[in-house]
């Protein structure tokens, strides 16, 4: 009150002074009644107009800014018109995520509404009477309004509050808003705001303006003339604004006129007046009406609507409407019936072969469905048209999407259909390239009764888009994850985006099962330290550190992008390896849980693939590899996992072709896969991209798996990604980190294979992953203050511990998918079961003979070789012959033999060679010289095999 702002009461839970307020409209409170309503009001409101104003002839007015409203596209525009503006000013944050931006000017009127949208309520959404009909009372007391034949609620995006206007404060405690939050002072002083100029303000209004979705083409200037303008019985302007291609007409218009298009808003596109460059003055709507809020811009009035036709007249024709309206009849506009009478009187133009009529629309829609309205020559040498029925539904486009997955664009239409004898429209969505053959769609929207009558289905497709006037053309993501847009960084997921400023809006289009990822607002302050805390602290208890520390850099290392490996849980039913996944699937949407996980292994490669790449930046859980059933079975399952954990570990996508036999983009995995199952997919290639987690009976604290279950349910997982993610976008520090991931991770991995060993040899990299996400995790929670340095200290040893036992474990599961190892598994296999044997160099029974394959004197299976004291001497061909035979369900070597006998001397099996290019060498055996392979006879005692 002292810096010269009046208050007002606010009551709880309503947002309205407790009775009428209009003497603080010209007044400030005493220090009494402040006193008063402190002690029993939960809130106060701020007062706009000159009772707040400083002494100088100003006035307050307050900008508010609905949470529906487009606040990123509102901010761009200021920012570009005014880039010092919005820093100046108060901003509030309101509890339902709305903003308030406060100034003093000299010029202020009364509330405004800046910015608007029409929503389409449903039909089950509309009040009505008993026997079924509408109540029109009802529906005018909830302010419906009818807008091209649908209810449409109209909201406020953009209003000012200025004189007459009030809005809450940061004074308010909770309880004061109806949904209980607070609002919060993000940047400026309320007890300090600046006076701007009037040109300022206009800026701030006119990009408000700039924002605004709803145009009532109806109430447009130039409408009413349109359908009133007359050239010998025809309306010239009425066709011009029925036109498919008006807008395209206006557009040009308006570039020869000397306007330039500025960019595109959410409703249509935005345009500058001449002579101005750096802020726009008209929003131009896709049914081509032309709104225009900027002053200076004749010959056109501020604030107002005009008419595809308007536009035309005004620009062409000084605003003569008659004169336009004769122009636009010479082009060939108007109602064809009437042209054609006209043309009886010898308004045709004859090319000697025909006749030529300029027709307008030739399709209507009547109350069984879709018409043409067919021009025959009558024998008087007239025209007539004569009504041909196409449908017996009517259809229109409401929505052209343009799909962005990140590799390509696809677009789809959203259509409303119904069938003649229904009053409820369908709704549906088809691929434009699907569109022109209507009945590839029509029966999946309105099943089998719809019917397109034989030869029209070209004519009722074209009719459909010509009858279609209000398309709403949509760019929407078809991924989740990062995405740069101006050079700012945003993360896409169902609720909209994350970014520096929180959550902000953005159309996502995900598959049903990616429909619960979905973040929260970004906590902050107290809310924020408790979060990280609880994956700092509570997530690591519910196993051992080796099992959930990496679980958790697998999150990080997800939204880091670009991890190239995948987590695999393996352990027997019942051992909780599904629901230790769901956890870390939780992180990306709290709707996520151990029955609700987004794939499972029993789905085809190609959708497990398509998957792998919209989830991108984020965890995917596929869940239950179990090879079970025939062998094919079997080997069906493994090869869809080789393919899709491959493609993981090589970024790689398959190649494919369109129809048209034109190359597409590929379209690799772009996240990180956490797969479970009671087996492991087999390859030793495929096991090296894979950190293999070994979950026993007794691995999980059951106690505190439900205790992280209920966190994630109440989404303090998702508030943990949320902040991290905000923490990420500001000041494009994901972009730092981005390009910093090759150096820092090849300086990781080149510690970890200082320590030597195999253990993190064929882990490295993936080990360095992991760790790196961890660090700059643990920056994050420094930088919130929800650590200490004691804590992060001991966070990070326990890290490295539990990923050196991790690389550790690799190692033995690496080498047990070795085809060498499987190679020399096998030849035991065959010498124990009697598949095959070994001799001694002159051919008969070896010394210890039951171990190389013999059975009371008597040699069993094939000859694979000989033995010589601790020496072996294998025939080539027949061992990998017999190794092949013995292997079943796919289990034999996956190598050709000239390549296995390189894993053998790259494994240490070969105890001699004749060079690195030949592996062999020849061993005298009775009078032949034979190439052998030598090997240790320990090798195949099973005595080297771990």
């Amino acid at each position: 009150v002292a810096a010269g702002l009046s208050l007002v009461p606010i009551r709880a839970k309503s947002k309205c002074p407790p009775s009428s307020w209009k003497t603080y409209q010209e007044r400030k409170p005493t220090d009494d009644e402040l006193l008063n309503w402190v002690n029993k009001y939960p809130g106060l409101g701020i007062v706009g107009g000159k009772v707040s104003g400083n002494g100088d002839g100003s006035s307050l007015e307050i900008l508010d800014l609905e949470s529906i409203a487009p606040l990123e596209d509102f901010r761009k525009l200021i920012e570009r018109a005014a880039p010092d503006l919005l820093s100046r000013l108060p901003l509030v944050e309101t509890p339902t995520g709305g903003r308030h931006i406060y100034y003093r000017c000299q010029a202020i009127e009364g509330n405004q509404k800046l910015a608007q949208r029409a929503e389409k309520v449903t039909d089950e959404g509309l009040p009505r009477k008993e026997d079924g009909a509408l109540d029109e009372i009802e529906i005018k007391k909830l302010g419906l309004r009818k807008i091209n034949g649908r209810y449409c609620k109209i909201k406020t995006l953009i209003e000012t509050r200025g004189e007459g206007g009030q809005v809450l404060s940061p004074l308010c405690l909770p309880g004061t808003h109806p949904n209980g939050g607070v609002y919060r002072l993000l940047s400026g002083e309320l007890t300090n705001i600046p006076t701007i100029t009037i040109e300022e303000r206009e800026i701030l209004l006119n990009m408000a303006r700039a924002c605004n979705e709803f145009i009532a083409l109806k109430d447009a200037d130039g409408q009413r003339e349109a359908s009133r303008e007359m050239v010998n019985g025809i309306k010239p302007g009425e066709d011009f604004n029925a036109r498919a291609d008006v807008c395209e007409k206006v557009r040009s218009l308006l570039e020869e006129h000397g306007w330039s298009k500025f960019g595109s808003g959410r409703a249509g596109e935005l345009w500058s007046r001449p002579g101005v460059n750096d802020h726009c003055s008209a929003t131009l709507f896709d049914n081509g009406a032309l709104y225009v809020f900027s002053t200076n811009a004749g010959p056109f009035d501020t604030n107002k609507t005009y008419s595809p036709f308007a536009t035309y007249t005004l620009l062409d024709h000084d605003g003569g409407f008659t004169a336009a309206a004769k122009a636009l009849a010479t082009q060939g506009y108007g109602e064809q019936r009437k042209r054609a009478r006209s043309l009886d009187a010898g308004e045709h133009t004859d090319t000697g072969a025909q006749t030529v009529v300029t027709q307008a629309c030739p399709y209507k829609s009547n109350g069984v469905g879709l018409v043409w309205m067919k021009q025959v020559k009558e024998p008087g040498g007239g025209w007539a048209e004569v009504p041909t029925q196409l449908t017996n539904f009517n259809a229109e486009i409401v929505g052209d999407i343009s799909r962005d997955d990140g590799a390509e664009q696809t677009r789809v239409f959203e259509l409303r259909a119904r069938l003649a004898e229904e009053t409820a429209w369908r709704s549906g969505r088809v691929n434009a390239a699907d569109f022109t053959s209507i009945q590839k769609w029509v029966y999946e929207v309105l099943g089998a009764k719809a019917t397109v009558y034989p030869g029209r289905g070209e004519h009722a497709r074209t009719a459909i888009q010509l009858l279609s006037r209000e398309i709403r053309t949509r760019r929407v993501v078809a991924h989740t994850g990062w995405r740069s847009d101006e050079g700012q960084w945003l993360y896409h997921h169902v609720g909209g985006a994350i970014s520096a400023e929180g959550l902000v809006e953005a159309e996502v289009d995900l598959p049903t099962s990616l429909t619960p990822f979905f973040l929260p607002q970004p906590p902050a302050g107290t809310r924020l330290r408790e979060v990280v805390r609880a994956v700092a602290f509570d997530l690591p208890k519910v196993a051992a550190d080796a099992i959930t520390l990496p679980l958790i850099g697998g999150v990080w290392s997800a939204v880091l992008t670009g991890a190239d490996f995948s987590i695999f849980f393996v352990g027997y039913t019942g051992s909780g390896k599904s629901e230790l996944a769901a956890l870390p699937q939780s992180f990306f949407g709290a709707g996520f849980h151990a029955k609700n996980l987004p794939a499972a292994w029993t789905s085809s490669a190609n959708s497990l693939e398509a998957l792998a790449h919209t989830a991108k930046d984020c965890v995917l859980v596929i869940d239950d590899f179990c090879p079970t059933g025939s062998a094919v079975e079997q080997s069906r399952l493994h090869a869809a996992a080789d393919r899709v954990l491959r493609a993981q570990g090589n970024h790689s996508g398959r190649g494919r072709c369109r129809a048209d036999g034109s190359v597409r983009p590929p379209k690799p995995p772009r996240g990180l896969i956490i797969s479970t199952g009671e087996d492991l997919p087999r390859g030793q290639s495929l096991r090296a991209r894979s950190a293999t987690i070994q979950v026993e009976k007794d691995s999980v604290n059951w106690q505190q798996l439900t205790l992280c279950q209920q966190q994630s349910r109440k989404g303090i997982y998702a508030e943990a990604t949320s902040a991290f993610l905000q923490w990420l976008a500001s000041g494009n520090r994901i972009e730092r980190l981005r390009n910093e991931a090759s150096e820092t991770i090849g300086r990781l991995r080149g510690e970890w294979l200082s320590r030597g060993g195999d253990a993190h040899k064929r882990s490295a990299t993936t080990l360095a992953q992991l760790q790196r996400a961890w660090q700059v995790w643990l920056e994050f929670a420094a930088d919130c203050r929800a650590l200490d340095g004691d804590e992060i200290a001991g966070l990070r040893e326990a890290v490295e511990i539990a990923l050196d036992k991790l690389g550790q474990a690799q190692a033995g599961y690496q080498a047990s998918e070795n085809p060498a190892f499987r190679f020399i598994e096998l030849l035991q296999a065959a010498l124990t079961s009697g598949k095959a044997h070994l001799a001694a160099i002159d051919g008969g029974q070896p010394e210890n003979g039951e171990a190389w394959g013999w059975r009371d004197g008597e040699a069993q299976g094939d000859r694979i070789g000989w033995i010589e004291g601790g020496d072996v001497f294998l025939q080539p061909d027949a061992a990998y012959r017999v190794a092949q035979s013995i292997g079943v369900n796919g289990e034999g070597v996956t190598l050709t033999a000239r390549t296995l006998w390189k894993r053998l001397r790259e494994t240490g099996f070969l105890a001699s060679c004749e060079s690195e290019e030949r592996q062999t060498i020849k061993k005298q055996i009775g009078q032949t010289r034979p190439r052998v392979l030598h090997l240790r006879a320990g090798n195949l005692s099973g005595s080297s095999i771990v």
